[in-house]
């Protein structure tokens, strides 16, 4: 997953994660000092909370 600036048309990617997994869905927590995802890990789906900068990832929840 990558992360950019919207408001620059995309203008300063960086990577989020790196796995061999697909992440998606992903939303700011109210207050902006989170990160929410998706993650496919196998045969289920997991919802992910990290650092803005994809450090600190911790599941919350399994779909």
């Amino acid at each position: 997953m990558v992360a950019c600036d919207a408001v620059r048309s995309g203008a300063n990617r960086r990577r989020i994660t790196e796995n061999q997994v697909t992440d998606h869905l992903a939303q700011w927590s109210p207050d902006g000092r989170h990160l929410l995802f998706t993650s496919e890990r196998g045969d289920r789906e997991v919802v992910i909370i990290a650092h803005p900068d994809g450090t600190h990832p911790f599941q919350l929840a399994t779909r």
